[in-house]
């Protein structure tokens, strides 16, 4: 009797294992779907040809490191809302410890929407912004980049990355004293 009990609790064991094996591979297949990249393009309203325009239009200018983004479609337009903790205030109110980023595209339902080849910040992106406060009907208290992306540039360490379709001026920027900001 024990040699009968010690196969049929062997079997179990090993379907147990099994099943284990299939429902982690089934989730994991579940989790790594593929994202599909969708190019949106647009028209600017202003083009900025250097840094002092934007920092004439800006509201704000900080660093900020981003937390939270969440996206989601607003009348057939991918956008991103994200907490973005300051963490430098360049222009603006130097009381300001956290705000609100909200950004054309992101990721929805499985598809990336990238505006002008500049994909929306991700949680842990260091930046510098140029922002001005959004009035509108998305968001009551929020900020939008100058020029949709024009005045987002990310940070490594201490080298500036401008962002992609820009003008020239723009994207011979290295360094924070390129941006010469006060």
């Amino acid at each position: 009797m024990n040699k009968f009990n010690l196969k049929t609790t062997t079997y179990l064991l090993i379907t147990l294992c099994l099943i284990i094996i299939v429902a982690l591979f089934l989730v994991s297949q579940i989790s790594t779907k593929k994202v599909s990249r969708i190019d949106v393009s647009g028209d600017l309203s202003i083009i900025y040809n250097s840094v002092s325009e934007m920092e004439e239009d800006a509201d704000l200018i900080v660093e900020v490191e981003v937390d939270n983004p969440n996206s989601f479609m607003y009348y057939n337009a991918a956008f991103t809302l994200s907490t973005a903790k300051i963490k430098k205030v360049h222009k603006g109110d130097l009381a300001l410890k956290e705000i609100n980023l909200l950004e054309t595209g992101g990721i929805v339902q499985n598809k990336e929407f990238i505006f002008e080849q500049n994909p929306v910040s991700k949680k842990k992106d260091r930046l510098l912004l140029y922002l001005q406060k959004y009035i509108g009907p998305i968001h009551n208290d929020a900020y939008v980049i100058l020029g949709a992306y024009q005045g987002k540039f990310k940070m490594l360490d201490d080298k500036i990355i401008p962002p992609n379709n820009t003008s020239v001026a723009l994207k011979s920027i290295n360094d924070k004293e390129d941006l010469r900001l006060k």
